[in-house]
């Protein structure tokens, strides 16, 4: 096994040498090897959970070909938002494959509701493979995954699915991926959305919606990465970006 945390590990032996006792060095040594095997069965399960996410990725992408790449670039945007919000370690990771399996209950829908009518997002299918998609995410070890896919095409307001709830009842999460799921929609053209929108008009949506249908926490994150430019998507944004009608310049810190 590679030496991760061989510094670390002969700092605190040398704190606890010199600054605390003999006997605490051999209980830290004593517990040692039990230190380095849940090293190892985390990124033993870290590699499995990739591996599982990667496969269901792929499964959605070939059931809907139109959407090929959707789910790696909300993942990504989703990511750059939790970033510039200044989530936890943990919740952004959580987002991350919550993003990558958003629209895992697609699979085995009929194809032909990959349409550009997008007539598919009546309330109930949208319910339906939402609801399925947190049930296959429910049989992972992180549960808040499963909510993410749950409820991420609920809205601020309480206008969304497939329950109607809003505001911070929606986890934070789904907040998020609703948000970047939009984002990647509108650029490519997928349904509901009948044709490709310029940056422009994506800004401008996020922009009419946010305390609205959006959480305006996360539209001003979106906004600020667009302005940072850590926010990849399908389209070129403009160099300058407004926030709240008050411009943003690129590279400013995230609030």
């Amino acid at each position: 096994m590679p030496n991760l945390l061989s510094v670390p590990t002969a700092v605190v032996l040398g704190i606890l040498y010199v600054r605390v006792s003999f006997v605490a060095l051999l209980a830290y040594l004593a517990i040692l090897p039990f230190q380095w095997l849940a090293l190892r069965l985390y990124v033993e399960r870290r590699r499995l959970y990739t591996q599982i996410v990667d496969g269901l990725v792929v499964a959605t992408d070939m059931s809907r070909p139109r959407g090929r790449g959707h789910s790696h670039r909300v993942a990504e945007l989703s990511v750059a938002i939790a970033r510039e919000m200044r989530l936890s370690e943990s919740t952004i990771e959580a987002i991350q494959f919550g993003a990558l399996l958003h629209d895992v209950g697609m699979i085995g829908i009929d194809d032909t509701a990959d349409t550009a009518s997008g007539d598919w997002r009546e309330p109930e299918d949208v319910g339906f493979h939402v609801r399925v998609g947190a049930a296959i995410a429910r049989e992972m070890p992180r549960k808040d995954i499963s909510e993410i896919i749950l409820r991420h095409h609920e809205r601020f307001d309480g206008s969304g699915h497939p329950d109607g709830i809003g505001g911070d009842s929606i986890p934070i999460g789904a907040r998020v991926v609703g948000l970047a799921e939009i984002v990647d929609s509108m650029a490519v053209g997928m349904p509901p959305h009948g044709s490709a929108s310029s940056p422009s008009e994506v800004l401008d949506y996020i922009e009419r919606e946010r305390g609205k249908t959006l959480d305006p926490s996360v539209a001003d994150a979106f906004m600020r990465a667009v302005a940072r430019k850590t926010a990849p998507t399908a389209l070129e944004w403009p160099i300058s970006v407004e926030v709240g009608g008050r411009p943003v310049a690129p590279g400013a810190p995230g609030k």
